[in-house]
């Protein structure tokens, strides 16, 4: 690849650039030929193999594979996505203190659960669920009121499938590709070790290890992504889990827990640390603060399914989208209003305008031109001092000299037609 050339991202072994595909904006996912990591190219072989009979709104579409003996490397062509990924959605909310509008938040929930019910529908784990593999196809907004939206439109799709699983495969290679942070607690006690020692989730995951990973996502939206710290363990009251740490993990710091909304339940009797600013988002949904905690549960078995919680938040979307819309209305309306009581009192402002103006001339002896017609010759002045074209005292003459002509006397000015020729020399 060219030095010239920037990653518009980078994974664990690949980078992502800009590419073309016969005219057609892409991402190229790259993987060099005899990368040291051990699992690069089986990750890879194992996404084309996933991905291209994948065909979902909310799964980023591939577009075709090359290996590039010339440059070294494998390339995975996929649909270009402009907006970045969901972290930086995270990273920009923890860095300014902001928070996404609600009938924002609902959207983006909405369409990683369709996605993942796709997924789930085809027998597949996508196994690797969190903010970094979540793409947007446009970047989001910052508003006046300091939320941040996405424009109307804005698709929400998963991405990276190097380490999905069938329902039953046993595949250790793809096995190893979790994210700790986003590790559902049974699979992280029911883990052997790799190679390394290191632990790894179970062979044979289920569904519900992806809604586990989804409701860390939206803990990160609604209340902190811990700046960047993945410590989404036990001690967190979020999962409800006894003070400790979770088999087969390390004891880590928690991340910021549910601010004490009475909503979710859960929270300690001591005094509360710090909330960011955008939990007040929680105050607004109770109701999807009590199903990403749902998702966080311990127990497998009690996380809703994707299409339990699919429906759930299309009910809560299509809810506030309407309440959205409704305050939009209103405001448009009320600008609207403005504007036509500003142009109606400028008109009666110029009116008013017009009419002292009208009235001023009258008073003065007629009307700008007045009585041109009638008599073509007119005095400079009259008795009144007026100025012959009407409109009173002349505008041009100082209070002095009105009236007079330049030696003191009234002078009568007269047009007079001469015949051509009839001047003498």
């Amino acid at each position: 690849m060219g030095t010239d050339i920037h990653p518009l991202g980078m994974g664990r072994c690949a980078l992502v650039y800009n590419a073309s595909y016969w005219g057609c904006p892409s991402a190229a996912k790259v993987v060099q030929d005899g990368d040291g990591h051990a699992d690069a190219q089986a990750w890879l072989n194992h996404e084309l193999r996933v991905l291209p009979q994948l065909t979902h709104t909310n799964i980023v579409a591939f577009r075709h594979y090359a290996h590039l003996t010339y440059h070294g490397v494998h390339a995975l062509v996929m649909e270009l996505m402009v907006g970045g990924n969901l972290q930086a959605v995270v990273e920009r909310l923890d860095a300014a203190g902001t928070a996404l509008r609600a009938d924002v938040f609902l959207n983006i929930a909405l369409q990683v659960t369709c996605g993942l019910e796709y997924l789930h529908a085809q027998g597949l784990v996508h196994a690797d669920i969190k903010p970094e593999n979540i793409l947007l196809s446009a970047p989001p907004s910052d508003r006046p009121d300091g939320t941040v939206v996405l424009p109307p439109g804005t698709a929400v799709k998963l991405c990276d499938f190097g380490v999905a699983l069938r329902f039953a495969d046993d595949d250790e290679v793809h096995s190893r590709g979790y994210t700790p942070g986003f590790l559902a607690p049974e699979c992280a006690a029911g883990g052997g070790a790799d190679g390394g020692g290191a632990r790894r989730p179970p062979a044979r995951p289920a569904p519900s290890r992806d809604m586990y990973a989804l409701g860390v996502v939206l803990h990160e939206l609604l209340v902190s992504g811990g700046g960047g710290e993945r410590s989404f363990v036990s001690r967190t009251r979020v999962a409800d889990e006894p003070d400790g740490q979770l088999q087969g993990l390390p004891s880590l710091p928690p991340r910021h827990p549910w601010p004490s909304l009475g909503v979710g339940g859960g929270g300690s009797s001591g005094p509360s640390p710090p909330v960011p600013p955008r939990a007040r988002l929680c105050e607004k949904l109770p109701t999807a603060v009590r199903l990403t905690r749902a998702l966080l549960a311990p127990d497998a078995a009690a996380r809703p399914t994707a299409h339990r919680l699919r429906t759930a938040l299309a009910e809560l979307y299509h809810r506030e989208a309407a309440a959205v819309q409704r305050a939009d209305a209103t405001v448009e309306r009320v600008a609207a209003d403005a504007d036509a009581a500003a142009g109606a009192a400028m008109a009666a402002a110029g009116a008013a305008t017009a009419a002292a103006v009208a009235a001023r001339t009258a008073a003065g002896g007629g009307g700008h031109g007045a009585g041109h017609a009638a008599s073509p010759l007119r005095t400079a002045t009259d008795s009144q001092g007026s100025w012959p074209f009407g409109g009173g005292a002349s505008p041009m003459l100082p209070p002095a000299v009105r009236g007079r002509a330049p030696c003191g006397h009234p002078t009568t000015v007269r047009f007079v037609h001469k015949p051509p020729g009839s001047e003498r020399a």
